[in-house]
């Protein structure tokens, strides 16, 4: 049994449970901390029930890094359409956020005239990977891959490759192979 009976399964679902029901009036009231520690996955799933402005209200009272990795788990035409209504700054600063193969699907869906105003004032790097990524067929594994990937050296100890691999873990989200 767990020690402490907050981190019980069945609290777990009940709160889970109260995010998905709460209507926007509900969650726009949680604070700050509340929301930071709500899954990204959770929130996304709440934030599907309301409209685009509602949306952006709860995603202002988050972090950017946290708004990027809610947008990360929505539905991509959800995640342009809101992308699309923010200021472009915070949208800019939202697909730099993003995994390369994320902000690619959300670029995607996103009405031309976004995606050239958007597209054209991310970093140089980060628009490259995007538009290399878009180069692919969605349906082929060039459209689902990322640009992004750890590197160890050939010379290093396994202990020192181990190392580098949990340190770069903290930038790369899934490192599957060696």
């Amino acid at each position: 049994m767990s020690a402490n009976p907050a981190d019980s399964p069945e609290t777990e679902a009940q709160e889970e449970e109260e995010i998905l029901e709460a209507s926007f009036a509900e969650l726009v009231e949680f604070d700050r901390e509340r929301l930071e520690d709500i899954s990204d996955m959770l929130l996304a799933r709440a934030l599907s029930r309301f409209d685009v402005a509602e949306r952006r209200v709860i995603l202002r009272q988050v972090s950017e890094h946290k708004a990027a990795d809610i947008l990360a788990e929505m539905d991509e035409e959800d995640a342009a359409e809101v992308l699309s209504e923010m200021r472009e700054s915070r949208a800019v600063a939202m697909l730099e956020e993003f995994d390369p193969d994320d902000a690619a699907d959300v670029v995607a869906e996103l009405e031309d005239e976004d995606r050239e105003r958007l597209m054209k004032n991310v970093e140089r790097e980060t628009a490259e990977d995007i538009n290399l990524l878009l180069s692919y067929d969605p349906e082929t594994a060039g459209g689902v891959m990322t640009t992004d990937f750890g590197v160890v050296k050939v010379d290093q100890s396994i202990e020192q490759a181990i190392h580098d691999i949990r340190r770069q873990r903290e930038e790369i989200d899934n490192i599957y192979y060696v």
